[in-house]
């Protein structure tokens, strides 16, 4: 049961507004990447952060810090992370309007543990949308 809590804190960081790649919503940078056609989700794996994806090559940051932030979550709550022997976070977009994410852990007992939500998210343009950078500060995917 400890792995859920784990799995419902990454997908709360990782759909917040705070989770910014270049001063923008990651998640509508998500939809902008997605709403061409060509893939049908997103998908960030934990745990195998060096296996090149089209995920990867266009959000490398965004792989490295979620795979850092699940390893802190898990060790806040005092949980061994080689008890998470498989990890992902997977966005698929439902409509140009709306994001289907999925955090899933898999624990080496093989249980698994998911935590989902939509997400209403425009697609990123910057023509419309200011970048937070100089208001918020740095986005939480370049620090520790």
């Amino acid at each position: 049961m400890e792995l859920q809590g784990v799995a419902n804190d990454l997908l709360a960081t990782f759909i917040s507004r705070y989770n910014q790649i270049d001063g923008y919503w990651a998640l509508g940078k998500f939809q902008s990447f997605l709403s061409d056609g060509a893939h049908g989700s997103i998908i960030i794996d934990l745990i195998a952060t060096d296996r090149i994806t089209s995920a990867y090559e266009k959000f490398p940051e965004t792989n490295r810090y979620y795979s850092g932030a699940m390893v802190r979550i898990a060790e806040s709550k005092g949980i061994p992370v080689d008890w998470i022997v498989a990890g992902s976070i997977e966005v698929r977009s439902l409509s140009k309007y709306e994001l289907h994410c999925r955090a899933q852990l898999t624990a080496d007992n093989g249980r698994k543990f998911a935590s989902e939500a939509l997400v209403q998210a425009n697609k990123h343009s910057p023509a419309e949308f200011r970048s937070a950078s100089d208001i918020t500060g740095p986005s939480n995917q370049r620090g520790q």
